[in-house]
């Protein structure tokens, strides 16, 4: 083999190689796009959305959503517990840099019902 046929051999493996790599990213494209579009199309299907004592649930391509009332908890132990939680926590809002506002707590954990 002379070095032209030697070059030629080589830059033929280079485009194989090339090839190959480009249909390997083609595949790994496409099986992300499957996999986020099965994703997003299983969140889309319904809604659950609460405010209050009052939750909504219902289907979007039915559009009728159902009104469930959740009864509140009106024992004086509940409502024992709410205070304290409102003392120790103090609840206040804060607005970010897009003016949105977030719920801002004395202690860590408040978040979560539970102050540490």
């Amino acid at each position: 083999m002379d070095r032209r046929e030697v070059a030629r051999w080589q830059i033929s493996q280079a485009r194989r190689d090339i090839l190959l790599q480009c249909l390997a990213a083609f595949v790994a494209v496409t099986a992300i796009v499957l996999l986020f579009g099965c994703a997003t199309s299983a969140h889309a299907t319904g809604f659950l959305t609460c405010s209050g004592s009052t939750c909504l649930y219902g289907d979007i391509p039915s559009a009728e959503a159902k009104i469930i009332h959740v009864p509140r908890d009106t024992s004086p132990e509940a409502a024992e517990r709410e205070r304290q939680w409102l003392n120790v926590c103090d609840p206040s809002f804060r607005r970010d840099r897009f003016g949105v506002e977030h719920y801002v707590y004395k202690k860590r954990g408040c978040q979560f019902g539970s102050p540490e």
